[in-house]
């Protein structure tokens, strides 16, 4: 029997009641009228990399900055956000 037979024969067939799909993502949310909207996002990789991105829009969605930035370091999530919200405030 090859890898691909052993795999075929190992595999569960799914009940019929659990669905394969992904909720779809939700949509930006625009600020009030007169108000930016600051969104991060923070991801931790291999090798203590950290990536950092950040993007202010108004109301119309009209973009004021981007920040992408990698960074060397051991934090967490949180601290990450915290970080980049500072980044961009300094942008801004």
């Amino acid at each position: 029997m090859n890898f691909l037979d052993e795999y075929k024969t190992l595999q569960v067939p799914l009940p019929a009641s659990i669905s394969l799909t992904t909720a779809p993502r939700p949509k930006w949310y625009p600020p009030l009228p007169g108000t930016l909207k600051l969104n991060v996002d923070v991801g931790l990789g291999v090798d203590r990399m950290v990536g950092v991105r950040a993007m202010i829009r108004d109301h119309f969605g009209f973009v004021y900055t981007v920040i992408a930035l990698f960074h060397v370091g051991c934090f967490d999530f949180d601290v990450g956000e915290v970080f980049t919200i500072c980044e961009a405030l300094v942008v801004l």
